[in-house]
């Protein structure tokens, strides 16, 4: 909303890839990108799309072992009858946001709440550098700079997650290589140590070398 991004088709993770993810780790994660593009649709009151990722998103949940949140206060039915209504549609999106991290706490498992977070996150940044890519640079400057701080607070609860499986490892090399990368541009680089994160302007080339490596992190979740 902040970015007056507008919806563009076939930027969100394909509903069929949902198929593509048979291990745990793949499942969670992409939990959290379908996540992502549910509210990317409601945002943009593409409500058809968004009944699609959150029935898709219940699919998933089932999974990984949370269908319970799903199907508790017939949310489906609930978000199907108030198409149309944002606020309502929003309030439904937040009560299953309420209750999965109730779920996550009363069972001990933010391992997984990390791993949502995650593929949001990268999911995120795929929909907003590739919808203000070209057209203003200094709007994604501020995108790519603020989302960095948040970047190294991922790598750290990556690392802290018990189960450091090989996807989980190479998950988190990725995203360290993506900040090593944003730290190392020239502009960023000029700014010294006093940096004020929203005011590093980035050359035009500098963002198409941070977006390529966005994408290549998010093809590297959802394929």
């Amino acid at each position: 909303n902040k970015a007056n991004m507008k919806y563009e088709e076939g930027l969100a993770n394909n509903i069929s890839n949902v198929k593509l993810y048979s291990t745990k780790f793949k499942q969670s994660i992409n939990f959290g990108v379908y996540a992502c593009d549910l509210a990317y649709c409601v945002t943009n009151d593409k409500y058809e799309e968004a009944s699609k990722y959150l029935k898709v998103s219940k699919d998933l949940a089932a999974k990984i072992g949370m269908e319970s949140i799903f199907l508790s206060d017939n949310l489906v039915e609930r978000f199907e009858a108030n198409v149309g209504n944002q606020d309502s549609i929003m309030s439904i999106l937040f009560h299953v946001q309420i209750m999965t991290d109730d779920y996550i706490y009363e069972n001990d498992l933010s391992d997984l709440s990390v791993i949502f977070f995650t593929g949001a996150w990268v999911e995120g940044m795929n929909i907003g550098t590739h919808t203000i890519l070209g057209n203003n640079d200094h709007k994604i400057s501020v995108l790519l700079s603020e989302q960095m701080t948040i970047a190294r607070s991922i790598i750290k609860g990556l690392r802290a997650v018990k189960s450091q499986t090989e996807d989980l490892v190479d998950l988190t090399d990725h995203i360290e290589e993506v900040v090593d990368a944003y730290h190392n541009l020239w502009s960023v680089k000029q700014e010294g140590e006093n940096i004020e994160y929203l005011d590093v302007e980035l050359k035009h080339e500098e963002v198409i070398s941070i977006s390529e490596m966005i994408l290549e992190l998010r093809e590297e979740i959802t394929l």
